[in-house]
């Protein structure tokens, strides 16, 4: 069995990743190859997509950049963002193919932080215990699990410097474990097969009945790491389009739609929801309402809104070929793939070929220069966002197919979209 692990990166020997022994001698023990992931968001997608992957660990060690979760960092802190941004890929790879997650102490901090929780030092939690090197209690909530190992509470171990404290934890998330202090240490999403805990099942020498029980199921896609199968819709054909600004996404969209698809557009939910607060048309603007709706609904929610549109529309129409265009988010992607059964065809080109077809388009909503489209076009793809702003980037890594569109030759990219409807199809 394969399982994917991110791994710490070390300051003291010039960034270079290190993963501590006691995890691969662990999962050895329990027959798992740990494949570690090298801190390179340039190349993970090339592990995950050419070996048999069945699950992903995201491992302890170090600090996450305050800035993911909204506060400044510290002066004394060494942060890894080029590790923040190789497990959030990680992250959007696990939830559109569904593949187990097991954070571990800085792991589980990064899946809460990602789905938009927060956390803070344990040195400004009022009354916290002593979380760093040291043993304490953790009271079990899950009936399942208390069941499993036959008791309410029982010891953990201790090494960490952050917490998840009352009030941090993601709204998509639910704690199962929680420390004497309140702080919260483990938590799974009802939605996909993800879970973690704040404590190290690979650094006890004596057997461990909930760390047995935890890890047991992780690895057999039991309890919290079940696999989800979704409410596709067996007799319709749906597709997505994703990528950048001025990929070629509109020119796959009218091809689409000359073959009998019927097109449901990211920008029919925006432009909604920014008439609806009186808002003008321009990027950035309708870039903020996608923003906000996710924040106040989760970040599948424009997704979901879609799906109702294609519901109402399928009630008065057997249509059952479905396009839907322009989505931007990765769990929105995950989202149409579970539940609609939609295929995604990603569509990228640089940003200076996309820039001049801008330019050339001429719509009203597009930058004029170089600057102003650099500036959007890093919001759009998700550069140094949030996690419940657009992501672009991260919706191709997720997508079944990519195409390049660097050409300007027209009748060679109407192959490349007639080649991969052929591989969806097939």
């Amino acid at each position: 069995m394969l399982i994917a692990i991110s791994q710490r990166q070390s300051a003291e020997h010039g960034g270079g990743d290190m993963l501590e022994a006691n995890y691969v001698s662990f999962f050895a023990s329990l027959g798992v190859t740990l494949i570690p992931i090298p801190n390179n968001p340039f190349t993970t997608m090339g592990y995950l997509t050419s070996l048999p992957i069945e699950g992903i660990i995201l491992s302890g060690g170090g600090s996450i950049q305050p800035t993911l979760y909204g506060e400044k960092a510290a002066p004394s802190e060494t942060y890894a963002p080029q590790r923040d941004e190789t497990e959030k890929i990680l992250l959007d790879f696990a939830i559109a193919h569904d593949l187990p997650v097991l954070g571990i102490c800085r792991g589980m901090e990064m899946i809460n932080v990602y789905f938009g929780g927060k956390m803070q030092s344990t040195a400004t939690i009022p009354n916290a215990l002593e979380h760093d090197d040291s043993r304490h209690l953790v009271t079990i909530s899950d009936n399942t699990v208390a069941k499993a190992i036959g008791a309410g509470a029982t010891e953990v171990n201790s090494y960490h410097r952050m917490a998840i404290a009352s009030g941090q934890l993601s709204k998509r998330l639910t704690a199962f474990a929680t420390a004497p202090d309140s702080t919260i240490e483990g938590y799974y999403h009802p939605d996909y097969a993800i879970a973690g805990i704040v404590w190290h099942p690979e650094r006890e020498l004596q057997p461990h009945t909930l760390n047995a029980f935890l890890v047991n199921a992780f690895l057999t896609r039991q309890l919290f790491w079940q696999t989800r199968k979704g409410d596709t819709m067996d007799d319709t054909t749906v597709i997505a389009l994703v990528g950048p600004i001025a990929a070629g996404k509109g020119t796959a969209a009218e091809l689409l739609i000359e073959q009998g698809y019927t097109p449901f557009n990211y920008g029919d939910i925006i432009y909604e929801e920014r008439t609806a607060r009186g808002l003008k048309e321009e990027r950035k603007i309708s870039n903020a309402v996608g923003a906000d709706l996710r924040l106040q609904f989760g970040n599948d929610v424009i997704a979901k809104r879609l799906a109702k549109l294609i519901e109402a529309h399928q009630a008065k129409d057997t249509h059952r070929k479905i396009l839907i265009d322009g989505l931007r988010h990765p769990e929105e992607v995950a989202w149409v793939k579970e539940h609609l059964g939609a295929r995604v065809i990603g569509v990228t080109a640089t940003p200076e070929v996309r820039y001049q077809r801008s330019l050339k388009r001429n719509r009203a909503v597009d930058p004029k220069s170089p600057e102003a489209f650099a500036e959007v076009d890093f919001e759009d793809r998700g550069i140094g966002s949030k996690n419940h702003e657009n992501q672009s980037d991260s919706c191709l890594v997720v997508a079944d197919i990519v195409i390049e569109n660097n050409d300007d030759d027209l009748d060679a990219y109407i192959q490349k979209l007639h080649d991969a409807l052929q591989t969806i199809n097939a």
